[in-house]
Formats: structure tokens, C-alpha cells, sequence
């Protein structure tokens, strides 16, 4: 493999991540989420909005729509900072979020009732634990254009239809705290259903410490765990942030392969098929956007 071959994305300005968060509540959505994943996931998102808000002394309770709180965010003279991030992070989490024109998404959801956000980047699916009343959630949708199918599932009338109603995830599903967004029917259709995480996923999933909000994580899907360059994560717990690197028990990372945003690293730590680094971006500030800057580095390993 050439040693600066990139895990190719998708042009949406979202990325890959997993998250492992303390014992109880969200990381029990989190895990029962993971495991019902379509297609032997390899490149997964995992955000843990309760872990986060809870660390940067967020009141969820105050945060409503995506909208109001980006407006909150923007007009906070103190302490935005932490707002900022959170739309960041929760931005690229969730894809319908991105697009620049409102959407049904965007008014429909609730940012402070999310637990936990898991997606996949590639195949357009993510999946929200959310303690938002699923009737509320349903009219929101109806009211929105979006029609009701049955048993929990809703749709637009047309779709391929217009960004502007559903930011291009025009299929929906809502049952027992999980709320669905995904590009097709078929797509939506596929969770709980699913293998689960690849190997590589899973090992990096693993390997994350127990206090970690959000990991980015790029895999490939036919590698196993011990492979050299079979996959990599940026791990977040409270401000730290750690590089994860499959790359078979070495020291894998030069000084051309580090990530761009490192401004210092840690010496490596070998950890069976996981290679652990500390990264220091060099902003002091918590606004350092991880999930939306990781999905612009290359593979780091030098194998």
C-alpha cells in the first residue's frame, strides 16, 4: 500500500467517528445501535452529546433546534466557545445538518433530547437516541412534507426531491427513542438488521478509553485488526485528543505522515494491534473542531 493513500469520503462535510462514553445511559444506546448496522460497517460516527455537554457544563435542557442554538451561539458575548463546538460537532455528525438551506431535520429535532448520534458517513445512515416524544417527532415531520407511512416510518413525496425539505435524507423512522435519517427507504430499512462494525472498526471501538465524546475512526472493511494500515481514530476525552492507529504492534507514524493539525505528538504507545499517540493541536481553546478536521487526514500509518 503507498504510504499516503487516503480514505476517500464522501464530498458531504461529514466523516467517520466512534464513541465509547461511561457505563450506563448513552453508551447503552450506543452499543445497541452499533450492532444492528447495516453492511459490516469499517467508517462509523459515534457522538455522545450527553458525555460532551456534561464536560463543558452545557444546560441541554437550553438548547432546542440546531437553529436557535446556532443563533445562541453566535450571540453569546461569554462562554461560546463551548456552543460553538457543539454546533460543530453535532453538524458533522448528522448529515442533513450540513446543507446550507433549511430542512425538515432541522426544525423536527431537538438537540437537547440527543443521547448519542451514530452514522454512516458512506452509506448515508444516522441514527439518533433521542428522548424527544416520538408523536411531537412525527407531526413535526407531517407538517414539514414529509408523508407518513406506517409504523413509524415517514417519507417525501418524491425520493430525489428537494433539498430544501429533506437536506437529501429523505427516508425517516422513528421507534422506541431511535430516530432514523437515511438517504433511501432501503437504506432505513437495513438498520437493526445489520452485521455490525468490520474488525478494524471494532478494534479501534475497543480500544477507545471509557471517557471519550467522540472518536473519528477510518477502517477498511476487508483488513483485519492486526493489518498494518487497516484503520486509525481520533479520540476525544474531555480536551485531550488521541491518535489510534492499527499498524501492527510499530511505531508507525513519521514526521511526514502525521496528522496536519498536530502541532506536537506523543511517543508512541504500542497496545497489541493498537498504536496509541497523544495529539496537540495547539489550541488551547475547546472550539478545535476534531470530527470535522479528522476527516481531511490521510492514512497516518507507514507501513
Amino acid at each position: 500500500m503507498g504510504r499516503r493513500r487516503a480514505f476517500v469520503l464522501p464530498a458531504v462535510p461529514v466523516f467517520a467517528a466512534i464513541v465509547a462514553c461511561d457505563g450506563g445511559g448513552s453508551s447503552d444506546r450506543v452499543d445497541e445501535i452499533t450492532s444492528g448496522l447495516p453492511g459490516n460497517a469499517a467508517s462509523v460516527l459515534v457522538l455522545d452529546l450527553e458525555t460532551m455537554a456534561e464536560h463543558y457544563d452545557i444546560d441541554r435542557d437550553e438548547l432546542g433546534s440546531l437553529t436557535d442554538v446556532r443563533s445562541d451561539g453566535m450571540s453569546q458575548e461569554d462562554g461560546s466557545d463551548e456552543t460553538a463546538l457543539l454546533v460543530s460537532e453535532i453538524s458533522a455528525a448528522i448529515a442533513p445538518f450540513n446543507v446550507p438551506t433549511d430542512n425538515a431535520h432541522l426544525q423536527a429535532i431537538d438537540v437537547g433530547e440527543i443521547d448519542a448520534v451514530v452514522s454512516l458517513p458512506i452509506e448515508g445512515l444516522t441514527v439518533i437516541a433521542t428522548g424527544q416524544d416520538s408523536d411531537a417527532l412525527g407531526d413535526a415531520y407531517v407538517d414539514a412534507g414529509f408523508e407518513a407511512e406506517g409504523d413509524g416510518r415517514f417519507g417525501t413525496a418524491e425520493p430525489d426531491g428537494s433539498r430544501d425539505i429533506d437536506g437529501r435524507y429523505p427516508a425517516v423512522s422513528i421507534d422506541d427513542g431511535l430516530l432514523v435519517l437515511a438517504r433511501s427507504p432501503e437504506i432505513r430499512d437495513e438498520f437493526g438488521a445489520g452485521e455490525g462494525l468490520s474488525p478494524s472498526a471494532q478494534a479501534l471501538f475497543d480500544a477507545v478509553g471509557d471517557d471519550a465524546w467522540a472518536v473519528s475512526v477510518f477502517g477498511e472493511a476487508d483488513q483485519e485488526p492486526g493489518t498494518c494500515g487497516a484503520g486509525q481514530a481520533f479520540a476525544r476525552s474531555g480536551d485531550d485528543i488521541e491518535l489510534l492507529v492499527l499498524g501492527g504492534g510499530e511505531d508507525v507514524l513519521t514526521a511526514e505522515t502525521q496528522p496536519f493539525f498536530a502541532v506536537e505528538m506523543g511517543s508512541a504507545q504500542v497496545d497489541g494491534d493498537v498504536t496509541r499517540y497523544t495529539v496537540d493541536p495547539g489550541d488551547p481553546s475547546p472550539r478545535f473542531p476534531l470530527l470535522a478536521t479528522s476527516m481531511e487526514v490521510s492514512r497516518v500509518a507507514d507501513c
